[in-house]
């Protein structure tokens, strides 16, 4: 149920009434409080209006943009995109192992697909992952988060075919991850406001430190001690970070739930007619969700096929050994943590909407003017994920912001959820349709070659093309629908 609730900022001239909400069980906040007043306005009152809440002014205890607690919440996130991208940025590698020893027999489609499933469903589960925040507590969320996670990757470790691989480390996995993407931004978000990309800009890049650090290390235990230990050993190393995650988590607003009018109950018939479906689809009404929407949706078709594929394409494309596909991933990590950091700096100057066009656009030109031309060439491959890893580094960093600017702080995890359902056609589809692609030109005469990229010149260029695009439609919102002046900040 979604009431406005605050302190009053300044007096309230004409006739009022005070309702208080009395905040029961306040585990999952910091501050002490014990009532929150909510000023209504009776017929001809006028009241001073609050800020909204998670900006400063909101009326709500806790130092905005500084001090212990909120940088406490910066590395809680940290922790919880260090856990959810450590496997899922590395699948590429578990990918090649599976093809050459656990699964010889099964086709590159089936796997391109196990390893799919798994943002796919962290997208789809994203509305009840931000409900869930939002009514039961961002520190159980997490704390979910920790053990789901942790036990898909165990179960991933006992697979004897692909398909219990796509259940596992791709379905369970993916739903788990989405219970952390989609509230620790929210976590951080409530705490910081002038510099709120930047913060989370920050956390996010744990995303990058995550799949930096295990590139090199399950590229290292794979062939020492075989995927299904290697699952397990990052198994527990991935509880540890987000079991201490969950500990960490001081959220600044109320949940939901704990918000009840006095003088009635949760169970009172006015009351349940107030509350909030399980997924409000009414954004789908509003134009600037939909640009945004559809804007993701077509990233989600691009984004994958470098990460998941580069490994394949320099064992099949160059004459380089594995451990250099291995050293391009971990340049891809490197850059996207800086692209998290200083793309977000960015967003809080020239604003959140322009960055995310920006880098939308980015990464489809690099794709299209570097790896679709690199063929076997190391510096070229090398600048290739460099640019790509900063420019759609900014992805996850900015669209909270995006999300909190539109749209308001404290639904933030729910909308973010409903706003990554977008990605779910794209991360199930993208990969294999460039799979597919490639698989249509194995064994072409290379005379018909048009680029050096071979038989992948087609699945390039369609994620190339695709990520472009949804730039395009960013950039559409921002100019002409949101403002059309060129240097406002929005």
């Amino acid at each position: 149920m979604a009431l406005e609730a605050s302190v009053p900022a300044g007096p309230l001239h004409g006739k009022h009434s005070a309702t208080t909400l009395t905040i029961v069980d306040e585990d999952a906040v910091t501050a002490s409080r014990e009532e929150i007043h909510v000023s209504t306005t009776a017929a001809g009152g006028d009241n001073a209006a609050p800020a909204p809440r998670g900006e400063a002014g909101d009326g709500y205890p806790g130092q905005i943009d500084g001090g212990l607690t909120a940088w406490m919440q910066v590395f809680a996130a940290f922790l919880v995109f260090f856990g959810v991208f450590a496997s899922m940025n590395s699948f590429g590698l578990y990918a090649k192992r599976y093809r050459d020893v656990d699964f010889p027999d099964a086709s590159l489609a089936s796997i391109s697909l196990a390893g799919s499933l798994s943002p796919m469903f962290m997208a789809l589960a994203g509305p009840f992952a931000g409900r869930m925040a939002e009514t039961v507590g961002y520190r159980w969320t997490l704390f979910t988060h920790a053990v789901v996670s942790t036990l898909a990757l165990v179960l991933a470790s006992f697979a004897t075919e692909i398909w219990m691989i796509a259940l596992t480390q791709g379905a369970l996995y993916g739903a788990a991850c989405s219970l952390g993407i989609n509230t620790a931004p929210g976590l951080v978000a409530q705490w910081w406001a002038k510099r709120r990309s930047l913060a989370i800009g920050v956390a996010v890049a744990g995303s990058g430190v995550g799949g930096l650090v295990c590139v090199n290390i399950i590229q290292a235990l794979l062939p020492a001690i075989g995927s299904p230990w290697t699952l397990r050993v990052i198994a527990a190393g991935n509880f540890a970070f987000l079991a201490a995650a969950a500990a960490m988590a001081r959220p600044r607003l109320p949940r939901f739930s704990k918000m009840a009018p006095a003088g009635g109950s949760d169970g009172d018939e006015a009351t349940k007619k107030k509350r909030r479906p399980l997924i409000d689809i009414s954004h789908f009404k509003n134009i600037r969700f939909n640009l945004l929407f559809a804007g993701q949706a077509l990233i989600g078709f691009g984004f994958l096929t470098p990460i998941y594929l580069m490994p394949t394409y320099i064992a099949e494309v160059t004459p380089h050994s594995p451990a250099f596909a291995a050293l391009l991933l971990t340049l891809f990590n490197v850059a996207s943590i800086f692209g998290r950091i200083t793309m977000g700096w960015l967003a809080d100057r020239i604003g959140n909407v322009t960055a995310l066009a920006l880098s939308f656009v980015l990464s489809g030109v690099s794709i299209l003017t570097t790896w679709l031309f690199a063929g076997s060439n190391q510096p070229l491959l090398i600048v290739f994920m460099c640019i790509f890893g900063y420019a759609s580094g900014a992805f996850f960093s900015i669209t909270p912001s995006c999300i909190a600017q539109l749209f308001g702080v404290a639904t933030l995890p729910s909308v973010a959820g409903l706003l990554n359902t977008s990605s779910v056609i794209g991360y199930l589809f993208g990969t294999p349709v460039a799979t597919a692609l490639i698989m249509n030109r194995v064994g072409a005469d290379p005379a018909s070659w048009a680029f050096p990229s071979q038989h992948y010149a087609g699945a390039v260029a369609f994620a190339g093309f695709v990520m472009f695009a949804g730039g395009v439609i960013v950039f559409w919102l921002r100019y002409a629908v949101m403002d059309r002046r060129f240097f406002i900040k929005l």
